[in-house]
């Protein structure tokens, strides 16, 4: 079969795969091609018709001659029983013969295949295409270009709207590649990434609209779309302060008195901000660079504690480090948090779990993440360091496998270690 490709770059292949150049380097035979693939209702053509929008500048037995030798020329390239006649003066083509991506993509839509019609949708319709002296062909193609784009964001925009914010996000980066200056696309992409924290991705998306309405328009975004950016600059601004105040890298002595926080309570509150500056930026690298899986790469699952220290009677601190991260997530309002303790695997409830005790930490905790579609985990141990114990903690990437990082250690007083962590 004929394969006829005009969304996005053009390209035309014989049955036997190659490419029919001898077509493709004559635009006004390309033109035509296009139109009575393309063209709808889908339907033979009067060659009255063909010759007004091909040839208005011939008479009419100059136009006639013309549209003849290009059939002849068209009907040459592509074989016996593409182009198809009715009498004298109808012509068309055979769908059994040639496939058109316009068609299938068309098909794809109209039957709810959203994505499938999505891969068919390269890009407009015979990009950058041009042919002198054919006003009403370049009409009917800048108004087919329209038509075929508002179907593709349509689909592009159904899909965002019905997915998780993985899919989401997918979906909306698409809408605003099939739709570079559409507002609203815009704004529907920025709330996502605000949603997901990806606050520095939803400004650079902004940004970058702007300097190409800017460039191509010469206008500036609309009040809406400004005091979107505005509102999820403001956020980022918050959160970047919120996690500079409770920094672990502050000493108890420079933490202010006035914050209502115990002492002790603010040096959790630290650790977990680090926890959660480092789960955004490991956030958002992985939704841009990564495609969606079943895992939510906002959702944070957060493992009590394994206790190493060898004296069983600290167990309790595990759940209590655990909560205390918790807590200091959950502070940001941002990051998702999974409830352990609402899973259950093998019989045991997650809450009950103590990875290490087994030696198969990364096992429980990867079995955890995905019994709640958790995308990042936090973890860790408990250790004897002198006269003092130790909270050692590490973020994994559970859609990879991979530690990410370590985070620097927190330190208890053995003697009476609950004050550190409550």
């Amino acid at each position: 079969m004929v394969e006829f490709r005009i969304l996005g770059a053009l390209n035309l292949l014989g049955v036997d795969g190659h490419a029919l150049t001898s077509v493709l380097a004559q635009p006004k035979r390309v033109a035509l091609l296009a139109y009575l693939a393309a063209a709808t209702p889908r339907r033979l053509h009067r060659r009255d018709s063909l010759i007004a929008l091909f040839w208005p500048e011939l008479d009419q037995e100059h136009a006639r001659a013309a549209l003849r030798q290009a059939l002849h020329g068209l009907r040459h390239a592509l074989g016996d029983g593409v182009l198809v006649s009715r009498g004298d003066e109808d012509i068309g083509l055979d769908p059994e013969r040639i496939r058109c991506d316009v068609v299938e993509f068309e098909r794809a839509a109209d039957a709810g295949r959203l994505a499938d019609a999505l891969d068919l949708y390269r890009g407009d319709l015979l990009e950058g295409f041009f042919i002198r002296g054919a006003p009403a062909f370049e009409q009917w193609l800048e108004d087919e270009r329209v038509r075929l784009k508002a179907v593709a964001l349509r689909n592009a925009t159904l899909l965002a709207e019905r997915g998780g914010l993985a899919e989401s996000l997918q979906w909306g980066r698409r809408a605003l590649r099939i739709a570079p200056l559409d507002e609203p696309t815009l704004r529907r992409l920025m709330q996502t990434l605000d949603r997901l924290g990806d606050r520095a991705g939803a400004l650079e998306a902004y940004e970058a609209f702007a300097k190409r309405l800017a460039a191509e328009l010469e206008a500036e975004p609309a009040p809406e779309t400004r005091a979107l950016s505005d509102a999820v600059r403001a956020r980022a601004a918050t959160l970047s302060s919120a996690v500079t105040e409770l920094s672990p890298l502050e000493t108890p002595a420079e933490l202010p008195e006035a914050s209502g926080v115990p002492r002790p309570h603010r040096r959790w509150l630290g650790f977990a901000a680090a926890v959660f500056s480092l789960a955004v930026v490991v956030a958002g690298v992985r939704l841009r660079a990564r495609p969606p899986t079943l895992l939510n790469a906002q959702r944070v699952l957060v493992v009590p504690f394994a206790n190493r220290t060898g004296d069983s009677t600290l167990d309790p601190l595990g759940n209590l480090a655990a909560d205390w991260i918790t807590y200091g997530l959950g502070l940001t309002g941002v990051l998702e948090i999974a409830d352990p303790g609402a899973m259950v695997l093998g019989g045991r409830t997650g809450s009950a779990l103590r990875p290490g005790q087994a030696g198969h930490e990364a096992a429980d905790v990867r079995a955890l993440s995905l019994a709640s579609s958790s995308g990042l985990a936090v973890w860790g141990s408990m250790y004897r360091r002198d006269h003092r114990i130790e909270f050692d903690a590490q973020i994994t990437d559970e859609a990879s496998g991979k530690i990410l990082h370590p985070l620097e250690p927190v330190l208890g007083d053995p003697r009476e270690p609950r004050p550190a962590i409550r």
